[in-house]
């Protein structure tokens, strides 16, 4: 049997570069009948409230899909409705191309709910401000890519060490187990699960488990988890499965940290130093290692991890530092709401969503 999450949560990446997860593939597809609006202009506040009234008027009526800013998990920035074949989404984080503009793609302007003249007087406060919020992030993200640096170079080390055969065999057991053989090649959806904010590390794990029956928590303190998601991955799209690849929040999209099978109701969470998941069933990655050779750079692979811990912390306190000058910009843009706009806009998206 089909299962179907209901509501879905999900981040949407910083902005890294060579991130494979932004864009709008995967979302929604025009030929199969999808329409997406892209909300344009406006503040992360006021499109936040847009998308909210969306949901409460649709939570009922189908499964739904949320995107939130990595940064900040009070921002949302787009919402999937699978039944309705619809998105609406900030094409700030998304982008566009307007392949078919008029009906498989339409641009709503935010930026008409604002009332101009009410910003002007308060236009060097808002500018000043806004340039601290993006000096803070550009700042985070640096020490985000310096982490991720360090993460990489002791994955390397640690993929010398693991047992490839016996990964592989384990893994092929696994997947025999789970998944049906069809005729079909499955697909893959990239989302993120979790991510670096400036209230620290925010992840959706019991929001995902509330959606599955059976959870898999990959116990996994040396980066060993994306080898072993990668082989099941390989060999749930080989089975006719979906899989849904949640990447790490750092890696730029180059590493899977957790796999969620909708079609059979299944979700693969990696437990590590930086985000502890719950689960019934636990898989240790310690089994693939060759304990020896880890031995002998213990104190390098020690010195990592607390840098890598530092360099994080610091990006949090930076996105912090973001938010409270966000906040102070977006005071000025609450008072200039033209709520009459506002509501307009509104019941042109609910009525197109509702046809």
């Amino acid at each position: 049997m089909q299962h179907q999450c209901l509501l879905c949560h999900y981040f949407i990446g910083p902005g890294l570069p060579g991130e494979k997860y932004l864009g709008t593939e995967g979302l929604f597809d025009i030929q199969n009948g999808w329409k997406a609006y892209f909300l344009a202009g406006g503040t992360a506040a006021l499109k936040t409230a847009f998308l909210q009234k969306l949901i409460e008027n649709f939570e009922e009526k189908g499964p739904l899909e949320i995107f939130y800013d990595s940064w900040n998990a009070q921002i949302m920035v787009g919402v999937r409705f699978p039944d309705q074949h619809i998105c609406v989404l900030d094409g700030l984080y998304f982008g566009y191309t307007n392949l078919c503009p008029g009906f498989g793609e339409r641009i709503i302007s935010m930026d008409d709910c604002l009332r101009t003249e009410a910003l002007q007087e308060h236009a060097a406060q808002i500018i000043l401000f806004q340039a601290r919020e993006l000096a803070a992030r550009e700042r985070a993200n640096r020490f985000i890519k310096a982490s991720n640096a360090l993460m990489e170079d002791s994955i390397q080390f640690v993929t010398e060490c693991v047992d490839t055969p016996k990964m592989q065999t384990v893994t092929n057991r696994m997947a025999k187990r789970l998944f049906s053989k069809t005729d079909q090649r499955g697909s893959e959806s990239i989302r993120l699960l979790d991510a670096i904010t400036s209230d620290g590390m925010v992840h959706f794990y019991d929001e995902t488990a509330a959606q599955v029956q059976h959870i898999y928590v990959i116990e996994d303190r040396h980066n060993v988890a994306p080898l072993y998601l990668n082989c099941l991955r390989d060999a749930a799209i080989q089975s006719g499965q979906h899989v849904i690849s949640c990447v790490s929040p750092v890696s730029a999209g180059s590493r899977v940290e957790h796999l969620l099978f909708p079609d059979i109701s299944t979700a693969f969470l990696t437990s590590s130093q930086f985000h502890t998941a719950k689960g019934c069933r636990h898989l240790h990655m310690s089994r693939f290692l060759n304990k020896e050779q880890m031995a002998a750079k213990r104190a390098w692979m020690t010195f990592n991890r607390r840098t890598t811990r530092a360099l994080l912390k610091q990006a949090v306190l930076l996105f912090g530092e973001a938010e409270e000058n966000r906040k102070i910009m977006q005071s000025f843009y609450d008072k200039a709401v033209n709520q009459k706009a506002l509501k307009k806009v509104e019941d042109q998206v609910i009525e197109g969503i509702s046809v």
